[in-house]
């Protein structure tokens, strides 16, 4: 189990009553929240780049089944995952900020950036140059687009941090549609954004990260399609997102060993 996994446990030993989200007569997954025979626990493989992500969660979105954070959780080991708080944030959150092993970057818009706050728009053709003695630490606010604005706008300690800011148009034939969000699992506030997984994997490829951008992309486009079939209303395409997956992942090692 992911970290994600025992924050969702520990969020969940909170509640009063069920979260009720959309499919709640669903029996899913305790682990993927996906329906039990749908269940993609067995298809998940961890990719070994050198980046590592802090998911900074609203309270109540570690609880939605539809959350994709979980995602970067499953594919890259080294994820941290707090629940935000304004009054009281996590001392690990804070000591985190604070690791010299990490070089931590807020991922926002840059029409968020405050006044001097450093802000980087990398892109495949001019990655952003790095730290060589640190590892990239990608902070990502999860939660609604009104919830992560309101998230970045109130917390100051991410407002010092260099921001990387990554146009939602940017269009990269190495990845799955990767033009548009493929993410219909929820109705996006605003066209063009992105569910988190997909602005996770965005990053990693503008940063030069590409087969682990692909990793986190197919990884995506299978969740999305399991989670869509437990609608009658989907067309079913001999589960070909798996499929396609499964020969990246049979490709991936082979070019490993080639090496």
């Amino acid at each position: 189990m992911s970290k994600f996994h025992d924050l969702y446990l520990y969020r969940k030993s909170l509640c009063t009553r069920p979260f009720k989200a959309r499919g709640i007569k669903t029996i899913r997954c305790p682990i993927c929240q996906i329906a039990e025979h749908h269940c993609i626990c067995d298809l998940k493989q961890v990719d070994t780049s050198p980046i590592s992500f802090c998911l900074l969660l609203h309270d109540i979105e570690i609880l939605k089944p539809s959350n994709t954070g979980r995602l970067i959780a499953d594919i890259f080991e080294d994820t941290h995952v707090f629940l935000y708080s304004r009054t009281n944030p996590d001392a690990k959150f804070l000591a985190l900020l604070e690791n010299s092993k990490y070089q931590p970057f807020i991922v926002f818009p840059k029409d968020y950036a405050m006044d001097n706050q450093i802000v980087y728009e990398p892109n495949i053709e001019q990655p952003l140059q790095m730290d060589s003695t640190k590892t990239p630490l990608l902070i990502l606010l999860d939660g609604t687009w009104r919830e992560a604005a309101r998230m970045y706008r109130k917390t100051p300690k991410l407002h010092s941090l260099p921001m990387i800011s990554i146009a939602p148009d940017i269009l990269n034939e190495t990845l799955i549609d990767y033009n548009n969000s493929n993410y219909i699992l929820r109705q996006s506030e605003k066209p063009g954004h992105l569910a988190t997984a997909e602005v996770a994997a965005k990053v990693i490829n503008a940063l030069g990260h590409k087969q682990s951008a692909q990793h986190l992309q197919h990884w995506f486009e299978v969740f999305c399609y399991r989670y869509r079939l437990t609608k009658r209303s989907i067309i079913k395409h001999e589960d070909l997102p798996v499929i396609e997956y499964k020969t990246f992942l049979k490709n991936k090692k082979s070019q490993s060993l080639k090496k």
